[in-house]
């Protein structure tokens, strides 16, 4: 399973009134949340996502600064980056027509994790809450490979 099915499967499960897409939108592949319940799951949307989880493909300039630029256009409310390769996720927000970084973290090794003091490894995060959903907290072990 792919880096992005999985995400997708693991945001698909969250809840009934997330409706979950992956589309393509002018050849770019997409997992966007849409925060309406009259949408139904897989109907055609047509409007802008409250969020978009965008996994780093091959071409990472194409999702940090093309698609990046492209949703604060559009006015996507939350965007995510997350790079398979260093178990990490950035969190956007947008605030005055431009992203913002609210949020950045990712899952260390335990090796790596042997290199923080005690007070350090207390203190690392391994969760993520969506802005737009105060309420939900993302473990990245349930994401990421650990």
């Amino acid at each position: 399973m792919t880096e992005q099915a999985k995400i997708g499967e693991y945001f698909k499960n969250l809840d009934q009134l997330i409706t979950l897409q992956q589309t393509k939108l002018e050849k770019l592949q997409n997992v966007k949340i849409i925060c309406n319940q009259q949408v139904k799951p897989f109907e055609n949307f047509h409007g802008t996502p409250s969020l978009i989880v965008e996994v780093l493909s091959g071409n990472i300039s194409n999702d940090r600064i093309l698609k990046f630029n492209k949703y604060a256009k559009f006015g996507v409310k939350e965007y995510w980056i997350i790079d398979p390769k260093s178990s990490s996720i950035e969190q956007y927000v947008l605030e005055n027509d431009k992203y913002t970084l609210l949020n950045a973290v990712n899952l260390l090794t335990k090796h790596e994790l042997n290199y923080l003091t005690p007070a350090e490894r207390q203190s690392h995060a391994t969760t993520i809450t969506p802005h737009l959903f105060q309420d939900l907290e993302i473990n990245l072990t349930d994401i990421f490979e650990y």
